[in-house]
């Protein structure tokens, strides 16, 4: 952890107008308290989305703009223009929603995990948890190891949080089959809570090995 080089490397992607990096600036002041600076970085990134969306219009800005709408309403102080903020968000968001059901519908990866999101969170959108699953499951269905891995993790802590820890944990294993790091020492963690030491030792160890082959991989990368 190296917050001065944080800032270093998320200015320098904010020079090259990379949007999401305004955000992580505004999140970082926000942590400093720094209201100002915060503020100042949640409204570069809602203009940096609206110019982005005039040139494409397209549901993925659209969900973008919407989420920077909702930050710079958590931070704006005039009641006025947080309402105003608000409607926009409400706006954008619902828009957003509609077209990524349309691509969904075609088929699209990106948003069924953005669908799968909505749902699980249950922002404007009626919340799902049902839904959210059936989107995950969808993306895991069409996609990449990666987006499989992905999705299975977003079900397993939908599934923690139902406290249904048998779907939990057969969802993390799903992902830690597939060479996950992160699922196994979720699971690690889980076993050891119910100490069943045996299944404990067997994912630390499966994960040991995942890190050591990582680590050589990086230092053969070096030479």
């Amino acid at each position: 952890s190296d917050n001065s080089k944080a800032l270093k490397f998320y200015s320098q992607a904010a020079e090259k107008n990379y949007i999401p990096a305004f955000r992580r600036l505004a999140l970082m002041n926000l942590n400093e308290c720094n209201v100002e600076e915060t503020y100042k970085y949640f409204q570069l990134a809602v203009e940096a989305y609206k110019i982005k969306l005039d040139s494409s219009f397209d549901a993925f800005t659209l969900r973008a703009l919407a989420k920077a709408y909702e930050d710079l309403c958590l931070v704006e102080r005039d009641k006025r223009k947080s309402k105003k903020w608000l409607q926009k968000f409400f706006e954008y968001y619902k828009l957003a929603f509609e077209m990524l059901k349309i691509l969904a519908d075609e088929g699209n990866i990106e948003a069924f995990f953005e669908l799968g999101e909505m749902y699980r969170v249950g922002n404007v959108v009626e919340k799902s948890h049902s839904n959210a699953i059936k989107m995950f499951e969808n993306a895991a269905k069409l996609g990449s190891t990666d987006d499989k891995i992905c999705a299975y993790i977003n079900i397993a802590f939908i599934c923690k949080s139902e406290e249904n820890y048998n779907q939990f944990v057969d969802y993390l294993k799903k992902s830690a089959e597939l060479g996950d790091f992160y699922a196994m020492r979720q699971l690690w963690k889980y076993y050891l809570t119910v100490e069943n030491l045996t299944a404990a030792e067997y994912w630390l160890k499966k994960s040991e090995g995942i890190q050591s082959e990582f680590l050589s991989s990086l230092k053969q990368e070096e030479f």
